[in-house]
């Protein structure tokens, strides 16, 4: 687990290069990340939507670029709010629409996560 004190202090950058080096040493990886608070985004090629810097930590290690490395996506953008889950805009609208939303993006979350550990 990588954890920083802000945002923008360089943990996806770590994540990103420890994700290549366990590649060349031979394993298996894929980033993860649960639940993401983004407005930078990339689309996959199946139109998926998921937070970038899970798209550069997946392209440095050779991973599969998918929703499931980013079940979770939320996108502000003034007094609006995306909620994306599995790469699907589910709902925009107030922040305050979190806690409605909290049961499914759970599920997401769990859901992703054993896909990924099989």
């Amino acid at each position: 687990m990588i954890q920083g004190t802000a945002s923008n202090s360089g943990k996806s950058l770590i994540v990103a290069a420890l994700c290549r080096m366990l590649t060349r040493k031979g394993y298996r990886v894929a980033p993860f990340k649960a639940h993401n608070l983004s407005d930078k985004s990339y689309t996959t090629a199946q139109g998926k939507i998921i937070g970038s810097a899970q798209y550069i930590q997946a392209y440095g290690c050779g991973a599969t670029v998918s929703e499931l490395l980013n079940p979770v996506l939320i996108s502000l953008a003034g007094s609006q709010t995306r909620f994306i889950i599995n790469g699907e805009v589910v709902h925009t609208g107030p922040f305050s629409d979190y806690s409605r939303l909290v049961p499914r993006m759970k599920e997401a979350i769990t859901g992703s996560l054993h896909t990924l550990q099989e």
